[in-house]
């Protein structure tokens, strides 16, 4: 209820200061005004009630959703301590082709069946897992191996430019990325030109499980933190 300091009757307070004091009593209302006249009145509500009005200036009223004070609460830990742990997972890292023949008149094995053709890059792709609660960052080198001149091996993350995988978070999990590596013959060369120089300088040896093979290259993954 708002404070009001004007009077049902005329006037407003009495000489004493004090403000204008409702009583419910009895089931009528009586109002005592300063002229010291008396209305009576039927009352409302069967119940007792008491009403009183003071002057504004003794009290403060109180803002409709309360008042209050407030401290902020904090949390400290004296320490942390950071552990690194990452998986490097390589693919099949074997290009394979199912056959070559011996073509007489040009001079080359030529790729029969399934297999890389001309120019065609080769795709391999290294996922890096990292459970360390640190970000770290990763890149690749790529070598070929002695024999093997006509690949060109390539990767957009080398040491110039590094992929920052993310940390572990709780309750989600380890963070991935990936390292793609592409392979190719040079721009000179096709697949059978390869293969033909691999097998006639007596790199390809038989491997155990039937078939030729030899190695071509050598992928290194470095993985620093930040």
């Amino acid at each position: 209820m708002k404070k009001n300091k004007t009077n049902m009757c005329s006037g407003s307070e009495d000489g004493s200061g004090r403000g204008v004091t409702v009583f419910l009593h009895r089931l009528f209302l009586r109002l005592h005004c300063p002229r010291s006249r008396r209305f009576v009145l039927p009352a409302l509500a069967a119940a007792l009630v008491f009403l009183s009005f003071f002057p504004s200036s003794a009290y403060e009223a109180l803002p409709e959703n309360g008042t209050g004070a407030s401290s902020g609460l904090n949390v400290m830990v004296q320490d942390v301590s950071h552990r690194y742990a990452v998986d490097l997972t390589f693919p099949d890292m074997t290009l394979s082709f199912d056959a070559v023949k011996w073509n007489v008149d040009s001079g080359l094995y030529e790729i029969q069946g399934s297999g890389y053709k001309d120019r065609e890059p080769a795709l391999i792709s290294i996922t890096v897992t990292n459970h360390s609660d640190m970000s770290v960052t990763a890149y690749a080198e790529t070598s070929a191996s002695a024999g093997a001149g006509g690949l060109l091996f390539s990767t957009p993350y080398e040491a110039a430019n590094v992929i920052m995988v993310g940390s572990a978070l709780p309750n989600v999990g380890p963070a991935y990325a990936k390292l793609p590596i592409e392979i190719c013959p040079r721009q000179d060369r096709t697949w059978s030109d390869v293969l033909s120089e691999l097998i006639s300088n007596g790199s390809m040896t038989s491997m155990e499980g039937g078939g030729y093979g030899c190695s071509v290259g050598t992928v290194r993954v470095y993985i620093e933190q930040i």
